[in-house]
């Protein structure tokens, strides 16, 4: 039997961990004392940390920023490098985010993929090759980050203390075998609200790295404007609530994560452009109509010049996943997945050209 099969010893167990360790909610927050993510993504480690002590691994913490489990003593380190911190579950879910439930042999929870459940499975990896004494030449080390979705910082601090190993890979996810990933810039566009936009406010969003699934909108609004908004309005997406002038307006889309945002429907993309093809130019204001005009219902940069085709680390792709708007300002910010084609500075520069031009 392919000794890769002993995992399965282990189910139960795995299984187990895995609803507690999806229980706790380990969305990057604002730092605390000793706690640079927030007191889940330490909660988090704790748990995975003590887990690896109880199953007779080497342990280490480096300062709630990340940790390791290893097996071995010889040789230089090689890394399987997880992460235990989470995107936010914003909305549509029809299982409670933080509670892991099994349905016809899935298993649903925020974190069973991404990545709680390899971190665990990868724990246990090196569980079956210490009950069975297998001896390689290398220190295997599991690593356990708690900041991934919000940069990776977290394996900075982790590699300034421990040092690089050999080699590694990271079972994130549902990734097959690669060699490399596309580099992620995130950008924010701000702009004041100015007199002429009839837009008064507009809250979207969860995570700059997920797909929205739901963007409201709140604007001055006559009977004769409604009427065009709802014509032109899928009544699928679209809902409208008016009260004494003021139009609420809701999109509803799907969510994704933003690497991969073709397999979502952006709610704040849906509702840009319908307010972007009813209203006249004036009544957008001037972060509306750069939206409109330079990102709208792309997502891959083709509109702000940036596009770029690539057929080794795919194409590059853009999701706006966060839009706040108040009577004085605006903020829109986006998460870009560039190939080795392209460079950050190149990146910043067509934006930011493109954007002084529309403003």
């Amino acid at each position: 039997m392919n000794f890769g099969y002993h995992i399965l010893d282990y189910k139960k167990l795995i299984l187990s961990d895995l609803e507690k360790l999806v229980e706790i909610p380990s969305v990057c927050r604002a730092p605390l004392p000793g706690k640079p993510f927030g007191t889940a993504c330490a909660d988090a480690l704790a748990f995975v940390l003590d887990t690896a002590d109880r199953l007779g691994l080497e342990t280490l913490n480096v300062d709630n920023y990340a940790g390791h489990a290893s097996y071995g003593n010889t040789g230089e380190p090689v890394d399987i490098l997880t992460h235990l911190d989470v995107v936010s579950p914003g909305e549509g879910w029809s299982t409670p985010p933080f509670s892991l439930q099994i349905r016809q042999g899935l298993w649903y929870g925020r974190g069973t993929a991404d990545n709680k459940g390899a971190a665990l499975a990868v724990l246990y990896g090196l569980k079956a090759l210490k009950d069975h004494d297998i001896q390689g030449n290398h220190v295997l080390r599991a690593v356990f980050g708690c900041g991934e979705e919000i940069g990776s910082n977290d394996l900075d601090i982790y590699y300034q203390h421990c040092g690089y190993p050999l080699m590694g890979f990271t079972p994130d996810c549902d990734y097959g075998i690669c060699n490399s990933e596309k580099g992620i810039l995130r950008l924010s566009f701000e702009a004041e609200n100015t007199r002429n936009c009839c837009i008064r406010s507009f809250s979207a969003g969860t995570a700059i790295n997920s797909v929205p699934a739901k963007a409201q909108a709140a604007l001055q609004c006559s009977p004769k404007l409604l009427e065009k908004l709802q014509a032109a309005a899928d009544p699928h997406i679209f809902s409208f609530d008016m009260q004494e002038g003021l139009l609420t307006i809701t999109a509803n889309g799907c969510a994704a994560h933003g690497a991969s945002p073709w397999l979502g429907r952006n709610s704040i993309s849906m509702l840009v452009t319908l307010l972007g093809k009813t209203l006249p130019i004036q009544q957008l204001g001037p972060l509306f109509a750069f939206l409109y005009a330079c990102i709208g219902m792309e997502y891959n940069g083709s509109s702000l010049g940036i596009q770029s085709p690539e057929t080794e680390t795919d194409p590059l792709t853009l999701n706006l996943g966060l839009l706040s708007v108040n009577e004085h300002t605006g903020c829109a910010s986006v998460d870009i997945r560039y190939p080795r084609t392209c460079t950050r500075d190149f990146l910043i520069k067509k934006s930011l050209q493109l954007q002084l031009f529309t403003l």
